[in-house]
C-alpha cells in the first residue's frame, strides 16, 4: 500500500472467446495473402520460364533458316541445251539447293524446300523437306517419295517470302514477290512469318545470300540423263 490507496493487480489466465477468434482471422488473412503471393508468383515464375523456352526455340529456328538461306548455292540442272537455277520461290515457299549440317541422313548439299502447311493433326507448321542432291529426281522436284521432312516451329499461320535482285540482265534490282526464271540468285530473301497471338514475337528475317555466280558462267552444274545416255 502507498499512501492510502492500495495497488491491485489483476492477472487474467487465458483469452476470451472474441479475441481467439480475431486472431484466428488474421492469421487467416495472413496466411490467405501468403498463399496468394506465392502462387502469383510461381504463375510468373513459368510463364517466364515458358516464354524464355520458346524464345530459345525461335531463335534456334530463324537461326537454322538464315544460315541455310544465307548458304545457298547457285546451282544448275542442264538436260540437252535447256539448264535453269535450282533456286525457286513463291510467295509461301521456298526451293533451294544449301548444305545440310551432319544428320541422321547424312551431310553435303541438300535439295531444300521451306513451306508452312497443314501437318497430320491439323495444325501449322512450318516445314523443311529435304532430299540430298546425288539422289534428287528434279523432274519431280521435292515430291519425290525419297525426300525427307521436319518440322521446323509450329502454330504458324503463314510465311511471306519475297527476293531482292535483279532476274533479268541489266535490269535494275528491286524486291519481288517471286523467283522462277531468274538464271542468278537473288541478293537477299525477306521472311515474315503469321503466328498465333502465343506466338507473335517472331522477327521478320532479311537473309543476303553470300554465293554469287557470275551471268553465263555455270560454276555448279548438274546434268540430267536423259534416254540415250
Amino acid at each position: 500500500m502507498i499512501g492510502r490507496h492500495p495497488i491491485r493487480i489483476h492477472i487474467r489466465s487465458g483469452f476470451t472467446l472474441v479475441e481467439v477468434l480475431v486472431a484466428m482471422t488474421l492469421f487467416s488473412l495472413i496466411l490467405t495473402g501468403l498463399f496468394g503471393s506465392l502462387y502469383a508468383s510461381g504463375r510468373s515464375w513459368a510463364s517466364a520460364e515458358s516464354r524464355m523456352v520458346l524464345n530459345d526455340q525461335r531463335r534456334l529456328v530463324t537461326t537454322f533458316v538464315r544460315q541455310r538461306i544465307e548458304q545457298a548455292v547457285p546451282l544448275r540442272v542442264t538436260s540437252g541445251n535447256e539448264s535453269r537455277m535450282l533456286f525457286r520461290g513463291s510467295t509461301d515457299e521456298l526451293d533451294f539447293v544449301a548444305p545440310l549440317p551432319a544428320h541422321s541422313g547424312g551431310a553435303g548439299l541438300h535439295y531444300l524446300k521451306l513451306r508452312v502447311r497443314t501437318v497430320a493433326d491439323g495444325r501449322r507448321a512450318l516445314m523443311l523437306d529435304y532430299v540430298p542432291v546425288a539422289n534428287t529426281n528434279f523432274e519431280q522436284d521435292l515430291d519425290d517419295p525419297r525426300a525427307d521432312s521436319v518440322e521446323l516451329a509450329t502454330e504458324l499461320r503463314s510465311v511471306e517470302v519475297s527476293y531482292y535482285g535483279s532476274q533479268e540482265r541489266d535490269a535494275p534490282p528491286r524486291w519481288h514477290d517471286t523467283w522462277q526464271t531468274a538464271d542468278a540468285l537473288p541478293e537477299f530473301v525477306r521472311l515474315r512469318f503469321d503466328a498465333d497471338a502465343e506466338q507473335s514475337s517472331w522477327p521478320e528475317l532479311l537473309i543476303p545470300i553470300r554465293a554469287r555466280d557470275v551471268r553465263g558462267q555455270n560454276q555448279f552444274m548438274i546434268f540430267e540423263r536423259t534416254a540415250d545416255s
